[in-house]
């Protein structure tokens, strides 16, 4: 950790790493530096893109087993949530939001 925040400390963002179990997106181990500014809505819109989620699909971000608000910035989430490594340990899980279409 301290060898990736010393590379990136000039930098505008914080160090993040999400992981899910078996969900419908399969198994992810992702580590993300994100800006500081960015909300939690905003981080999901990016990992909605990098994991190419379509539109049918909802995922949701969880840290300690808690649903963020969508309008908290990732700096007050990393700073009130963040492990003695230094990483923000995030979960995300998805859901079929139109279930399944059976053609008749």
């Amino acid at each position: 950790m301290s060898a990736i925040y010393e590379e990136n400390k000039d930098e505008d963002g914080f160090l993040y790493m999400t992981y899910s179990g078996e969900n419908t997106f399969g198994s992810v181990e992702v580590l993300y530096l994100v800006p500081a500014d960015l909300t939690i809505g905003q981080f999901v819109y990016v990992v909605r893109k990098r994991i190419k989620l379509g539109a049918e699909k909802a995922i949701f971000v969880f840290v300690k087993n808690m649903l963020p608000p969508t309008a908290a910035l990732m700096s007050a989430i990393y700073e009130e949530n963040k492990d003695e490594d230094g990483f923000l340990y995030m979960t995300y899980s998805g859901e079929n939001t139109f279930g399944s279409v059976e053609v008749l």
